[in-house]
């Protein structure tokens, strides 16, 4: 039996949970590569932040299983003590599970660790969560009956439009697109092995959207590359998915110095993880058709201002604000399609018309130039 690299199964199993995650509500932070040591993700729903340690040996043997849960709980315990409002969430990710080894797991956590949220996820299915929480529980499922071969349980609900799933339909997207506008990678995808590989993405994520793209009907079945069709109704719903209200903060420099300065120098620090958006985002991609309103910038979370790059900044509640510091709420597909514009980190056209649709602030108007400027010639009219 050919077993993955460690390292590589615990990027799968990051990606599946993190997709099984975002798909069920939950904002998703995945760890970035090269890092310092620290949880491979870190999810929020409302109020509650979780700090998630993942172990994914290769074998579900008890005398391997147990050991590596004490170790992920204890990770995960230290990484959350460092991060303020955090829980610990430790999770042994398998290829499957037997019925013996999910109660010896449960008769160890009743023990040793009934106060600390952990998971047990395979790969056939079967997801085994215990969550002082309780909200976690809801994941709970058997395994897919009659194949190992079926990747998600019968019954699933795939969400076309969670935070990866939106990066992988830009993918799926991208080569009808002028490269200045997304970035993303352009190659013909024959297979769906091809196209995880490109995105980015585990196969066994790639591989329930083209699934459920398929259900629906979004698939060119006559294709030999993998292509979308119906794309008018398909952006239709993605726009409709996308009408969520804003978790944003209004904000001022503290320097009485050039603001379009100073939000340059901020854009500058890390464009991976701040970019503009909206209104700002269209001028910068030769776009814009409303003027006036505050730059509006994006951060993965809000928690982020606590760092040292936002001192030179105040939450100003009232009053005219200099820029507009807002949650971007798919940030792996914000940030992953983000074009760069002078060294600063810039909304792709797609991620710009999505979000600026429901702003009151003339954003249907703003919505509409891109839609007839950029995507209607390229995606409807243009698609072969």
């Amino acid at each position: 039996m050919l077993h993955l690299p460690r390292k590589n199964r615990c990027q799968e199993a990051a990606a599946d949970l993190a997709g099984l995650f975002d798909a069920n509500g939950w904002q998703v932070e995945m760890e970035e590569p090269g890092r310092q040591p620290g949880p491979a993700l870190q999810i929020q729903r409302g109020l509650r932040r979780l700090t998630v340690e993942i172990k994914a040996p290769a074998e579900g043997r008890v005398d391997r299983v147990i050991p590596l849960l004490a170790q992920a709980i204890l990770q995960a315990q230290t990484y959350a003590s460092a991060t303020p409002g955090a829980q610990p969430l430790a999770i042994i990710y398998l290829e499957d599970a037997s019925e013996t080894l999910i109660g010896q797991v449960g008769t160890f956590v009743d023990n040793y660790a009934s106060s600390t949220a952990i998971g047990l996820v395979t790969k056939s299915g079967a997801r085994y969560f215990r969550d002082p929480g309780l909200e976690l529980n809801a994941l709970n499922a058997a395994p897919s009956a009659p194949s190992r071969r079926q990747t998600s349980p019968v019954g699933a609900q795939v969400n076309l439009f969670s935070d990866l799933n939106q990066w992988m339909l830009k993918v799926l997207l991208a080569s009808d697109l002028p490269p200045e506008l997304l970035k993303a990678p352009r190659d013909p995808f024959r297979t769906g092995a091809e196209f995880a590989q490109a995105a980015g993405v585990s196969t066994m994520s790639a591989s329930r959207l083209l699934q459920q793209l398929r259900l629906e009907g979004y698939l060119d079945e006559s294709s030999p590359t993998l292509r979308l069709v119906r794309r008018e109704e398909l952006l239709r719903r993605w726009q409709a998915a996308s009408m969520k209200s804003p978790i944003q903060m209004p904000m001022r420099f503290v320097l009485k110095a050039s603001v379009e300065k100073q939000l340059h120098q901020l854009l500058l620090s890390d464009p991976r993880q701040i970019c503009l958006g909206l209104f700002s985002a269209a001028n910068e991609l030769r776009l814009g058709h409303v003027s006036g309103v505050p730059p509006h910038v994006y951060v993965p979370r809000l928690s982020r201002l606590e760092d040292k790059m936002w001192r030179g900044l105040v939450a100003t509640p009232g009053g005219a604000p200099d820029l507009i510091v807002r949650e971007a709420a798919s940030p792996q597909s914000t940030f992953r399609g983000a074009v760069m514009r002078d060294g600063m980190g810039c909304a792709d056209v797609i991620q710009t018309w999505l979000d600026v649709a429901g702003h009151p602030t003339r954003g249907e108007e703003q919505a509409a130039v891109i839609y007839n400027q950029v995507l209607r010639p390229h995606l409807l009219d243009g698609a072969r």
